[in-house]
Formats: C-alpha cells, sequence, structure tokens
C-alpha cells in the first residue's frame, strides 16, 4: 500500500473496515437466516470471500493511489459482508444440527480456526516468496471457491424456521414437552422447527433446537 502512496492511516481503514463491516452486517444476517435457506447464506458468503479475495490480489495492477485505496476499501467491504454470512450461517448450521455435542462442535470449529491463523501468514509468506503480491489471494480465492462448488453439493439442505408458541402454563404441562418452570402463567418459547414438533418433542427444562 505504501508503494502505491497510500499512508498508514488509509491502509489502516482497509484492513479495519473488514472487520467493521462483520460488526455492522452480522446481526442484520442472524435476522434473515431464520427466513432462506442456512445452506445459501453459507454458499453465499463462501463464494463473496473467494471472489473478493481474488480481487484483492489484482489492486497490485492499478497505479493511482486514489483508485487503490477506493477499489481496496469497496473490495474489502464486501468481503466482511461475505465473511458476516459465512460465520453466521456455520453457527446456525451446528446449532440446529450438533443438539447433542454443540459445545464440542464448537470447540473443534475454534480449533480449526486457529490452526488457520497460524498456518496462514507462514503458508501467505511463502506463496509471495515464490509469485508476489497476487499469488497468495489467487491462490486461497480460487481454494474457498472450489469449496463453495464442492460444500453445494455435498452439504444437505437445513431447514430453519423460527416459532413461537405460547404455553399456558396452567394446563397440563407434560403434554407439550414437560416443561418444569410453571412460574409464570403464559411463557412464550422460541425454537427451531414447527409447532406440530414442538408439541411431540420430549424435553425438559431446556430451549426447544429442533430440526426438520
Amino acid at each position: 500500500a505504501e508503494k502505491k502512496g497510500a499512508t498508514p492511516t488509509e491502509y489502516g481503514f482497509i484492513f479495519g473496515i473488514f472487520q467493521l463491516t462483520i460488526f455492522i452486517t452480522a446481526p442484520l444476517m442472524g435476522k434473515i437466516v431464520p427466513y432462506i435457506s442456512p445452506k445459501f447464506l453459507l454458499n453465499s458468503g463462501i463464494l463473496t470471500v473467494g471472489v473478493t479475495c481474488v480481487l484483492f490480489g489484482t489492486l497490485d495492477m492499478v497505479m493511482n493511489t486514489t483508485s487503490f485505496v477506493a477499489l481496496a476499501f469497496v473490495i474489502r467491504t464486501v468481503e466482511g459482508v461475505g465473511a458476516a454470512a459465512l460465520r453466521t450461517s456455520c453457527y446456525t448450521i451446528i446449532a440446529s444440527q450438533f443438539t447433542e455435542g454443540i459445545g464440542t462442535t464448537f470447540a473443534v470449529l475454534e480449533t480449526f480456526l486457529g490452526v488457520g491463523l497460524i498456518t496462514g501468514p507462514t503458508l501467505g509468506g511463502a506463496l509471495y516468496d515464490l509469485g508476489g503480491y497476487g499469488l497468495p489471494f489467487y491462490v486461497v480465492g480460487t481454494i474457498v471457491m472450489i469449496d463453495a462448488i464442492v460444500i453445494c453439493f455435498i452439504l444437505p439442505d437445513v431447514q430453519f424456521k423460527l416459532c413461537c408458541i405460547e404455553v399456558q402454563m396452567a394446563i397440563n404441562v407434560n403434554e407439550i414437552g414437560g416443561l418444569d418452570s410453571a412460574d409464570k402463567p403464559i411463557t412464550q418459547y422460541w425454537f427451531q422447527g414447527d409447532k406440530s414438533s414442538f408439541m411431540k418433542k420430549k424435553e425438559r427444562g431446556r430451549p426447544f433446537i429442533i430440526s426438520q
């Protein structure tokens, strides 16, 4: 960036806008994921990250400082949106599909994230020495886009719907899942699935996460 004439403040914003975009858009992704397929959101996020990664590698060809900074800013912003979609859908799928071992699953996910953060700079540096500025971005972006294609075919679709049911605690609560906390006359329960699956589910004392 300095070779292109960008100031430390400018390329600091380029790096920071990625996390800022995730911070802003991740809650929005959480709002829309019940209304669309988490698999679609996952693939869209992965594909967006892959394409923007490749595009970021082409910025070395931009010689004008203003154009370089503006394009880098836009690309990183779009990449942040894709990353927010990717992370939100990952957590949604894990929470809905691994209800019996959700803690272990999240631990494994974070472990591999840590492995990537450790090995990524080393491999990126090796690719930079081998092929210059663009090669690390081209390689990573291509791998990510291939991942999107593979996931599109091998990952089963996950139906995710949020429903709300009001439970009248005065009735026989055992018929609707053996609920323990009868301290309020009417309680709202948010769960994944539909009301019929809620009525059939027999679980005690914890939120309902029901896959279809």
